[in-house]
């Protein structure tokens, strides 16, 4: 039983499950955090049973030897719920994703790559096939917070395959307002994907934004149509409250709610700083623009108007999933809703809950997973309900015409002109990096142990896999990523393409010309002169935290600080391993202007 698995673990609850993964990371161990991760992951991959009787545990669907596509009956194993009645005729799946953060295939940088849309659609397909009717929604996060141009793209053809897809709903997060409302609504308008919100108002007449909920049907192979209400809510952006339109309230926010009226429940709820996070800070333009009704009395407002035409109602919220279990818990009671969907993911899938009678979820991050809560509807009313997390691994096959999505996107920033490329041109920039060519001067022994190991061939991984103009992976593939004279892109900057020595010991600037003023004195027979302080000191002392910005959990979950630091520790003797790159390494036109300027 899935619930004395838990019991067994300790991790009774969502509070208890995201303790065990922020205790892991404060020990900060990869280790550790790779087996909560993966504690978690196994009890969750393989589906939740009856959500309103003890659970039961399901089979974690296995990788496909040699790399095959799964078979039609794996697929199916995957994509349903263990212990669902085989005629499935009372039931509808309810199809859910959030925190897509711009994401439309996998990361190049993970082993076991999961995710795609091309993936998604054969998922659909198959449910479509078993003669499944699903309502598709996702809980917002879709775009990546601080979006460059690249992800602003990806967006676009994240809402061409949505659109493709038939999606019914997209709540609008407070992240997704990073680039203002236009471009929501402009992408909503090109590709007619339906956004919702029922608490983001403009700033300047306080009107709705978006629509505030969707209400779709579905026909269950029975003949039976289900009517199916979707709102959506959002928390506030960092540091941004929220608002009440209490004091002049429109009429209708006075009616009561099942006997409960909205001025207590309303009142009480307002987000905490623990429901914000993930960067989702806006800019002044866009704050000046939008402001946050509050969640709870948004939802008092619309709940009595949805209810006559549902039969059942989904809440997408954009937040994390403890404070929406929280928020659920102070709904008021008989609301219609029977699910609700968080939107914005904290690094681990807590199994689904039942709070007041709603299953409370959220569906992982990037696309890498995708949820299928089965729901019952018999006589009228909301049934047993059942949850898969599906892996969109590798081994589901994907649809050619959502690859063609993929790869138009591609085939568009590649011809952009230097697609990575800074705004600041380079004789503007302060110089601080020197490449790895100006080190072997004097480490030559150094140098060379690096050549043989993956840092000096990083930006080439990128290039086998597609990846090189793709400013997410580009990051932590070269040195000094648009920062000062760093890393732009590969045209105007290729010298700093791969992990080289500055990356962890630091801009070397200051280092080398100080070292060659020093020599220079010292031939001079003026070694008196020398400050003891002039010489620029490098970082020698590294941490797990010191790696963990490039390779984190998400991207690397296998990382083990202890094991691999000494993959890269110079103290080992150069491999004899072919170090070539892309692009060979080149001296730094920095490095040419060193001398004159130092005598």
């Amino acid at each position: 039983m899935m619930f004395r698995i838990w019991k067994d673990c300790n991790i009774i609850g969502v509070p208890q499950s995201e303790r065990l993964i922020e205790a892991s990371m404060q020990r900060k161990s990869p280790m550790r955090i790779s087996a909560a991760v993966a504690v978690m992951t196994c009890l969750i991959l393989g589906g939740v049973g009856d959500l309103r009787a003890t659970p039961e545990v399901g089979v974690a669907p296995s990788a496909t030897a040699g790399g095959a596509f799964m078979s039609s009956a794996e697929l199916e194993k995957v994509v349903l719920p263990p212990g669902l009645t085989a005629d499935r005729k009372d039931c509808f799946g309810l199809i859910y994703s959030g925190f897509r953060q711009s994401a439309i295939e996998p990361c190049g940088c993970v082993t076991n790559k999961l995710g795609g849309i091309d993936r998604d659609a054969r998922v659909l397909e198959k449910l479509d096939e078993l003669k499944i009717p699903v309502v598709k929604v996702d809980a917002g996060g879709f775009l990546r917070s601080e979006p460059n141009d690249m992800a602003l793209r990806r967006t676009r053809a994240l809402f061409k395959a949505w659109q493709k897809m038939d999606v019914q709903a997209v709540n609008v997060g407070a992240v997704d307002l990073n680039q203002g409302v236009k471009f929501l609504r402009d992408a909503q308008t090109s590709w007619s994907v339906p956004l919702i919100s029922a608490n983001l108002l403009s700033a300047s007449d306080k009107k709705l934004l978006f629509e505030p909920y969707k209400i779709t049907s579905v026909t269950l192979t029975n003949g039976t149509t289900v009517r199916v209400g979707i709102v959506g809510i959002t928390r506030p952006a960092d540091g941004q409250g929220t608002v009440s339109l209490l004091a002049s309230a429109a009429p209708d926010l006075g009616r009561s709610l099942s006997g409960v009226s909205d001025s207590p429940s309303s009142q009480r709820w307002m987000l905490q700083p623990e429901g914000r996070g993930q960067g989702a800070d806006l800019p002044a333009n866009v704050r000046d623009e939008v402001v946050v009704l509050d969640p709870m009395e948004a939802l008092v407002k619309v709940l009595p108007e949805m209810r006559p035409k549902c039969d059942t109602i989904v809440l997408l919220d954009y937040q994390k999933v403890e404070p929406m279990r929280k928020f659920v818990e102070a709904l008021p009671t008989q609301t219609g809703i029977s699910a609700a969907v968080a939107g914005e993911f904290l690094m681990l899938l807590p199994i689904p809950q039942e709070v007041n009678g709603v299953t409370v979820m959220t569906s992982g991050f990037e696309g890498r997973q995708l949820g299928n809560l089965m729901i019952e509807f018999k006589g009228g009313k909301i049934g047993q309900r059942r949850n898969a997390i599906i892996p969109i691994s590798q081994a589901v096959e994907p649809v050619p015409a959502y690859s063609e999505i993929i790869e138009s996107y591609k085939r568009d920033i590649s011809a952009m002109p230097n697609a990575n490329a800074s705004n600041i041109p380079m004789t503007q920039r302060k110089i601080s990096y020197i490449s790895a060519v100006a080190c072997v001067e004097c480490h030559k022994a150094e140098y060379d142990q690096w050549r043989g190991t993956a840092h000096s061939r990083a930006f080439a991984s990128l290039v086998e896999k597609g990846e090189q103009n793709n400013a997410s992976c580009v990051k932590c593939h070269v040195t000094g990523y648009q920062v000062d004279n760093g890393f732009s892109d590969i045209k105007t900057t290729p010298e700093y393409a791969n992990v080289q020595c500055e990356v962890c010991h630091g801009p070397a600037y200051e280092h080398v010309v100080q070292s060659r003023r020093s020599k220079i004195l010292a031939r001079m027979n003026r070694p008196s002169e020398i400050p003891a302080s002039e010489k620029a000191v490098l970082n020698m002392k590294f941490d797990a935290k010191y790696c963990a910005v490039c390779h984190d959990p998400k991207n690397d979950p296998d990382f083990d600080f202890e094991k691999m630091i000494h993959q890269v520790d110079h103290s080992r003797p150069a491999e004899s391993k072919s170090a070539e790159t892309t692009t060979p390494l080149a001296a730094s036109p920095t490095l040419q202007t060193i001398s004159p300027a130092i005598l």
